[in-house]
């Protein structure tokens, strides 16, 4: 992309040379008042090509700050559950406090049976969330 534009700037400004020096043989306040205008019509195709850097060096940026994010949660996560967070070789263990089916006993994570009743647990029947936290409730939705 960068380098388009940079052809397009050379271009643009062998055009303005050119038709310069022909309307010069014609009448001098005709080339200047082009010449002006041709100027005119570079400028933002000049500020296009420095903010292209900018957009670069952003795009880096964005992208070591979401690797340093992912570092902390990870760190967070870690500091939670006292060891690293649960390896997903697992999928009959649950990663955070679930709520059996059968008894609604709730159950810590890292526990693939209920404590009470002994019934399994499966991500598919028992989702893993709060049970503890509070419900959004959609602002969409309108009471009576």
């Amino acid at each position: 992309m960068k380098k388009s534009l940079y052809i397009l700037l050379i271009i643009n400004i062998i055009s303005l040379i050119i038709a310069f020096f022909m309307l010069l043989a014609n009448s001098l306040i005709y080339a200047i008042v082009f010449g002006l205008l041709g100027v005119l019509q570079l400028i933002p195709l000049i500020a296009i090509i420095s903010n292209m850097d900018n957009i670069e060096k952003l795009q880096d940026d964005v992208s070591y700050l979401y690797y340093k994010l992912k570092r902390i949660d990870d760190a967070n996560i870690k500091n939670q559950h006292g060891s690293a967070p649960p390896v997903a070789n697992n999928p009959d263990t649950a990663i955070a406090p679930w709520k059996c089916v059968k008894c609604d006993m709730v159950n810590k994570a890292n526990t693939n049976h209920c404590s009470n009743c002994k019934a399994p647990y499966s991500p598919f029947i028992n989702p893993t969330d709060n049970p503890y936290a509070k419900k959004k409730i959609s602002r969409w939705i309108k009471y009576k």
